[in-house]
C-alpha cells in the first residue's frame, strides 16, 4: 500500500504541472474534437474490429484476455474523454498508446474469423479472406491519400517557395512563422 501511495504521489508531482501547462495552452475542451481525431487516426474499421474482438473474446470464454484488451483500450480512452470534455483540448496523438491494442484486437479478430469461416470452394475462400482484404484496402486507401494527395499532412514549402520565385518580379518580403523551412527552400 505504501508503494502504491509512493507511485501515485510521484505521478502527481509530474502530472499536475503538465496538466496545468496543457490547460494554459489549450483551454477549450472539446469531446467532439477528440472523437473526430480518434476516428481519423485509428479509423472506424479498426475500431469496430477491436471492439468486436473484445466482445467475441468475452463470449467465447476468454474472459481474462477480453478484460486485458478491454482495459488496455478502455482506461486510457476514458481518461482522454474525461480530460478532453472537461479540462483541456485533447487530440488523438495523446491516445497513441492505444493503437497497439486496437491493432492487436483487429489481428485477433481477423485470425478468429479466418479460422471460423468454413472453406467450400472458391466462394468459401473469398468469404474467408474478405474481412482481411477489406481492412487492408482501407489502410491502403488511407496510405495513398496520406502520401499522395495529402502530402504527408505537411505544408508544401517547396511548392510555395517556387510559386513566390516564379510570380515575383523583384525583391520579395516573405512573412512566416516557419523561417527555417522558407530559408531552406
Amino acid at each position: 500500500m505504501i508503494g502504491l501511495c509512493a507511485v501515485v504521489l510521484a505521478a502527481s508531482i509530474w502530472a499536475v504541472p503538465a496538466l496545468l501547462r496543457a490547460m494554459e495552452k489549450k483551454p477549450d475542451s472539446s469531446l467532439l474534437h477528440l472523437t473526430k481525431t480518434l476516428a481519423w487516426f485509428v479509423g472506424p474499421p479498426v475500431t469496430v474490429a477491436a471492439v468486436a474482438a473484445v466482445v467475441w473474446m468475452a463470449r467465447s470464454g476468454a474472459v481474462r484476455s477480453a478484460a486485458l484488451l478491454g482495459a488496455w483500450i478502455g482506461f486510457p480512452l476514458i481518461l482522454l474523454v474525461v480530460l478532453g470534455s472537461t479540462v483541456t483540448k485533447v487530440t488523438a496523438q495523446y491516445g497513441l498508446t492505444l493503437l497497439p491494442a486496437f491493432c492487436l484486437g483487429t489481428a485477433w479478430l481477423l485470425i478468429r474469423l479466418h479460422d471460423e469461416i468454413p472453406v467450400a470452394g472458391r466462394l468459401g475462400a473469398a468469404v474467408r479472406w474478405a474481412p482481411t482484404l477489406m481492412l487492408l484496402g482501407d489502410l491502403a486507401a488511407y496510405d495513398t491519400l496520406y502520401f499522395g494527395f495529402n502530402h504527408g499532412e505537411r505544408p508544401r514549402w517547396r511548392e510555395g517557395a517556387d510559386c513566390v520565385r516564379v510570380e515575383s518580379s523583384g525583391p520579395v518580403l516573405v512573412i512566416t512563422t516557419a523561417v527555417p523551412s522558407v530559408e531552406y527552400y
